[in-house]
């Protein structure tokens, strides 16, 4: 018998007791309603399997989540594979999907995330996982979303 495959995501900070955009925003103007710019960095950790990441990501007033470091615990010992710890890629998949399903943007790798493991981050980038105006300064417009 196949046991339940969950997957989590945990935002450690008071603005996601409700994780939606719009519920961090209304949250944002019980705090301060004359500062309509605002950002807030918080750690996402990310649990699936027996593995758990943790990400610092930086959460804007226009929906937009820059990943600014990241690092793993609880990781299954020997999992790595060229320099990217194992997991790390399905990880970020699993933190895109519940950006989006609560009305955040696709996320971005901050530019020394994207250049400290530059092979990683255009992989996701390709193929829409995450965005970055970074990466496609380096790399060029991607077919399959860009020249739509």
């Amino acid at each position: 018998m196949q046991d339940h495959i969950t997957e989590t995501v945990i935002v450690r900070h008071l603005a996601f007791s409700k994780s939606s955009f719009s519920d961090v925003c209304e949250w944002m103007k019980t705090q301060d309603p004359h500062a309509p710019l605002w950002m807030i960095e918080a750690v996402a950790t990310i649990k699936f399997d027996t593995i758990e990441i943790n990400y610092v990501v930086h959460f804007s007033h226009d929906a937009r989540t820059v990943i600014y470091s990241s690092g793993s615990s609880g990781v299954r010992a020997g999992d790595r594979s060229s320099g990217v710890r194992a997991g790390d890629q399905k990880a970020v998949r699993i933190l895109s999907n519940w950006l989006i399903d609560n009305g955040w943007k696709r996320p971005e790798p901050s530019h020394s995330e994207a250049d400290s493991s530059r092979d990683f981050w255009k992989e996701l980038w390709i193929t829409g996982v995450v965005d970055s105006m970074y990466l496609q300064s380096r790399f060029g417009k991607r077919r399959i979303f860009d020249e739509e």
